[in-house]
């Protein structure tokens, strides 16, 4: 019973704060430039949290892509090999008869009002298993008579919107050649006796419009071009939607096409024609947030950017499409909830706050990672670094909680964590139940980038970018340490001398966490201080003049 009061303590606590943390992460935004433009319906194999069985849900507003739960549906995976921080998960269409689609009716003009005659813009993230796969539906929506779609033929991209018989609009581009995955944007605004327009963006940028190799003829980018008629005055008729594949009939009146080969990633539409900058922006934010970016750079073994609600995808990969190999752990580090965590639609990452983080109840919620010789069992290890941004609820300043596990791996004997105590964050080491600590003081509701940094000497703690505190260990390797590996709890720890043990799970964590990231090398003062600043975290309140953050909490600073 008293668990149940507490979790439901924290919870309220959680809600109360939530309008300061969103305050604060606008705040810092609004210094970072401007923000993705989610749409008015937003797809996205990496934020399942609008995933139901059979279906996938748009995280924003409602629209909902009917998957199936037959052999002919694509299914959600991890997404291949990629440096795109924005791409942890997609959907795989085999080609064939794999495709989802809106039950009897568009996804589009069954809203109210009909929006079939207003701007819009279709964005899709995607990465074909080949350039040469023939002639393959990406999107659909309408028919032959009104509808648009946005087909791939033998490495083109085409965007095309028809009206009845009285207008029509083609625009054809090459397809890069990177192996990346790819975002294309089809935007259009209607309008008659010639008064649409339409544009085709991949990659953030006007794509170059070319010869159509299938339809034979030169295409204009924006459109209108060669063989367009007089007025597209809607893109949308009433049949059913495809993603993949045909949803009925293939809209924008085109034939003999089949099912999309590759991954979807992210599908947005969007209540309006983008211009170029807004579709640069979204690129951006995709491919290269500016702290995702920074932290893949450093080569993480693992790097969970917690977006997910049923499991914990690792961006760190192994290689990239272009064949650069790295050291991550790819799916091998992928990780699984436990309780009931909650993914927040708030980030701490002022930078890119359309980003999602998971909040931890301090009552059972946790994140389990299997052991991997890279991060546990293939020892001994000489240089280990642990990254991560918080805002805890409690920091126990009156020593009334129990400790706050941030992460952990290894038991008593030997391992590292990172965990709250008494008003005070704590990096721990230890060897054969030998501990050792860096430790500085840190406040509730307030977010914190913050890294452990062991280089096989000495110990250190840096947070928001600044060396806090080190301890200098008798020893220079860790051993294999099979205890097990926790995010938000301790399945096994220790943190003093003389307090340790296997047991777990305990010592629960409540608040955010976010930005989880492993490394197998000693990240230097330099990288770190980069990575926080590209998180946009603003810095603490400044304390009154003669007043230190301990004196104010009537702390002592404690060795163990």
């Amino acid at each position: 019973m008293q668990s149940g009061l507490r979790m439901n303590n924290r919870k309220w606590q959680h809600i109360r704060r939530s309008a300061a943390a969103v305050l604060a992460v606008a705040l810092a935004a609004g210094s970072a430039g401007a923000a993705e433009d989610l749409g008015t319906l937003t797809w996205d194999a990496s934020n399942n949290a609008g995933e139901a069985s059979g279906q996938w849900t748009s995280i924003i507003d409602s629209g909902t892509w009917v998957i199936g739960n037959d052999a002919n549906t694509p299914t959600r995976t991890s997404a291949d090999p990629t440096r795109l921080a924005g791409i942890a998960s997609a959907y795989s269409f085999d080609g064939n008869d794999d495709g989802v689609s809106q039950n009897n009716t568009s996804m589009f003009t069954s809203r109210s009002p009909n929006p079939n005659n207003d701007p819009a813009s279709f964005e899709i993230w995607f990465k074909p298993t080949s350039l040469t796969g023939g002639d393959q539906v990406l999107f659909e929506t309408g028919g032959t008579t009104t509808g648009s779609s946005l087909t791939i033929s033998d490495g083109q991209i085409r965007w095309r919107a028809k009206y009845q018989s009285t207008g029509l609009i083609t625009i054809t581009a090459d397809l890069p050649t990177t192996g990346e995955f790819i975002q294309v944007v089809g935007a259009i605004t209607p309008g008659g006796d010639g008064n649409d327009s339409a544009s085709l963006f991949i990659n953030g940028s006007l794509a170059t419009p070319t010869f159509d190799n299938l339809l034979g003829f030169n295409t204009a980018n924006p459109g209108p071009g060669a063989n367009d008629d007089s007025g597209v005055q809607q893109w949308d008729g009433s049949n059913v939607s495809g993603l993949g594949n045909n949803g009925s009939a293939l809209g924008g009146d085109l034939s003999g096409f089949g099912g999309f080969d590759g991954q979807i990633a992210i599908m947005r539409w969007h209540e309006q024609d983008l211009n170029a900058t807004q579709v640069q922006t979204n690129y951006d934010a995709v491919a290269a947030p500016e702290y995702a970016t920074a932290v893949l750079d450093a080569d993480p073994i693992t790097y969970w950017r917690l977006g997910e609600r049923a499991e914990a995808v690792n961006s760190a990969t192994t290689s990239d499409a272009a064949g650069n190999s790295y050291s991550g752990l790819s799916a091998a580090g992928d990780g699984t909830f436990s309780g009931n965590p909650s993914v927040i639609s708030h980030g701490l990452l002022g930078t890119d706050p359309n980003n999602t983080s998971v909040y931890f109840d301090g009552v059972d919620d946790r994140l389990n990672i299997n052991s991997n010789g890279a991060i546990n069992t293939s020892g001994p290890y000489t240089a280990k670094t642990f990254e991560m941004i918080f805002r805890a609820d409690d920091v126990d300043a009156g020593n009334s909680l129990d400790p706050q596990v941030l992460y952990e791996q290894g038991g008593a004997s030997n391992g590292f964590n990172l965990f709250i105590d008494d008003g005070e964050l704590h990096a721990g080491i230890w060897v054969n139940s030998n501990f050792f600590e860096a430790v500085d003081a840190i406040m509730a509701d307030t977010a914190y980038h913050v890294a452990s940094v062991w280089d096989g000497d000495v110990l250190m703690l840096y947070i928001n970018g600044e060396l806090v505190d080190t301890a200098d260990p008798t020893f220079s390797s860790v051993p294999s340490h099979t205890g097990g590996i926790l995010i938000g709890a301790s399945n096994g720890t220790r943190i003093s001398n003389t307090v340790g043990d296997d047991n777990g799970p305990k010592y629960f964590y409540g608040g955010l966490l976010d930005e989880i990231a492993l490394y197998n090398t000693s990240l230097d003062g330099s990288t770190i201080l980069t990575h926080f600043e590209a998180t946009g975290i603003p810095a603490p309140a400044a304390l009154p003049a003669g007043l230190t953050l301990l004196s104010m909490l009537g702390l002592r600073r404690r060795h163990r």
